[in-house]
């Protein structure tokens, strides 16, 4: 009886066991997930930045460093063919930095009116051109300490700022972005807080952007002060490593672009000749930037520190780029900005602002000579804003003993010459330029058919886009033989497409087609050929 009581107890004694250790388990599952659910927090997208997808800073426009303005250049600077240049490439928006004292005087109680009618109109032609407005109040990190030493000043800066921000309730643009972009590393500055009441105050319903200090530590990143404002989007400049965009108040720009140039993605051999070439009171941050090998690896956790705060944030990259024209060459700066989009993209950091459109190095570039505004198309590829293409290229070849040109984008065609004719003094001399494809003996939308003529007596071919030559020469089928749309050809100005110029040489009846400014150059300082004009546009290699 003993024994049973023994086994009896020895039984109940496993089972309260258990039975504690199941409840002690149940209780830390709940609890456990309770907390996780207090602790994990849903962000809700802002439905003004789904709307903002591609965009450029228009930098040194109505804001720059030697705060030197001329009217003018301020009304008409960026025009309406700069936005139409914008939307060909899916540029949906514009960040306009601008300094406050053109709109706000510290003396004075009234908003600047002539500036403001000038701001407004541009909004409004922004509108016009569907393109979307970020106006950025760029409250430098002077005037930032001037506040905040003054708080009555504060004060009264913080009602004008007020007053300024209502005059965009009306805008013509009704998503316009409002963005206070305080130079100051201050987390929790009450300058920001301040101003950011003030525009909302203005502004009840607009989406505000703060901008917030970016730091590579990501505890700094997650202390960072953020507010109950659902429609408050936090705004990040990412420019690393500052010694190479030349992007950080830190780095001497001066004595960077005398260091010689910086690689992108890092290479032994070229920072070695760097360092063996600078001055050693420059060297430190040459040095560093050495030893931190930077390539894309060395750039992911920066990203990724971004994401990790962005998880339950609305942000924006407010600027990103290497405009400054100093230290690095064109590719270096090509291949960091690959890299930091293709970063973004995995990330899936979406709203991001290419800094810049216009002044440094930048999405459009300008021809000194003639203000011709045009793409950076390595910048436009860069930023994955080219549209894909099928391109071909065009073959030219040269009959010594006729002394004319021959073209074509049939590579079946090609090596026929090439192997029945190069005997007979046709020499196949390069591809001239590039074309987009055929797609079931039809052109793409936008392209026309070139035609080609053959002259019996001249021994030359014809090249047209022009139906009222291919009917002439159709009407002299004695003479010409047609040949049939050989290729196609963008027929206006496009993204990076060039104009091709046909030449026509009067002693041989010969016909070229140009595309370079050494070729044109060529051709117009000899007195055989005549200029006649662009014939059509094609692509460079």
């Amino acid at each position: 009886m003993a024994i049973i009581n023994k086994k009896l107890i020895l039984s109940l004694a496993s089972s309260i066991i258990i039975l504690i250790l199941v409840t002690f388990f149940v209780l830390w599952f709940f609890v456990f997930n309770k907390n996780e659910q207090k602790t994990k927090i849903t962000k809700t997208e802002n439905s003004v930045l789904l709307n903002y997808k591609n965009g450029i800073n228009l930098s040194n426009w109505w804001a720059n460093s030697k705060g030197l303005w001329d009217n003018d250049y301020l009304k008409n600077d960026i025009t309406s063919k700069d936005f139409q240049l914008m939307t060909a490439v899916n540029i949906d928006y514009v960040r306009i930095p601008i300094d406050p004292n053109l709109l706000i005087d510290r003396y004075s109680s009234e908003i600047e009116p002539q500036h403001l009618t000038d701001l407004k109109a541009i909004i409004e032609l922004a509108s016009m051109n569907k393109v979307k407005v970020i106006l950025d109040i760029d409250i430098s990190a002077g005037l930032t300490k001037s506040l905040s030493d003054d708080k009555e000043y504060l004060l009264d800066y913080s009602e004008k700022i007020k007053r300024l921000s209502s005059e965009f309730k009306k805008s013509e643009i009704s998503n316009l972005i409002f963005e206070i972009d305080i130079n100051t590393q201050d987390n929790s500055s009450y300058v920001r807080d301040k101003l950011l009441q003030s525009v909302r105050l203005g502004l009840p319903e607009n989406t505000i952007i703060v901008d917030v200090p970016y730091n590579k530590d990501p505890k700094i990143m997650s202390g960072i002060k953020t507010y109950e404002d659902n429609n408050v989007v936090y705004g990040i400049k990412f420019y690393e490593p500052a010694i190479f965009t030349l992007a950080d108040g830190d780095v001497n720009f001066y004595e960077a672009k005398m260091s010689g140039n910086l690689v992108y993605p890092y290479d032994k051999d070229s920072c070695d000749l760097l360092l063996s070439k600078t001055p050693d009171v420059l060297k430190k941050n040459m040095q560093d930037y050495c030893n931190n090998q930077w390539n894309i690896d060395k750039l992911e956790p920066y990203i990724k520190n971004i994401a990790d705060f962005a998880v339950d944030k609305n942000i924006i990259i407010t600027e990103y780029g290497s405009p400054a024209m100093g230290n690095s060459s064109s590719q270096s700066r090509i291949n960091w900005i690959t890299d930091v989009t293709n970063l973004f993209d995995k990330y899936n950091i979406k709203n991001r602002v290419f800094d810049s459109y216009l002044y440094g190095f930048s999405l459009v570039d300008e021809n000194e000579q003639t203000h011709i505004r045009d793409y950076n198309v390595n910048v436009l590829k860069a930023l994955k804003l080219l549209p894909a293409k099928s391109l071909v290229p065009v073959y030219r070849f040269y009959n010594e003993t006729a002394k004319t040109y021959f073209y074509t984008a049939d590579e079946g065609e090609k090596n026929e010459v090439i192997k029945k004719y190069t005997q007979d003094n046709a020499r196949y001399e390069d591809i001239s330029f590039y074309v987009e494809k055929m797609s079931e003996n039809a052109c793409p939308n936008g392209t026309s058919p070139v035609f080609r003529f053959y002259n019996y007596e001249t021994k030359n071919h014809f090249y047209t886009t022009d139906i009222k030559e291919k009917n002439d020469l159709f009407s002299k089928s004695s003479i010409w033989q047609y040949d049939g749309a050989r290729f196609c050809a963008d027929i206006e100005k496009k993204i990076g497409n060039k104009p091709i110029y046909r030449y026509y040489n009067i002693s041989t009846n010969s016909y070229y087609f140009a595309i370079t400014d050494s070729e044109k150059d060529e051709f117009d300082n000899n007195s055989d050929w005549i200029n006649q004009g662009i014939a059509f546009y094609a692509y460079m290699k």
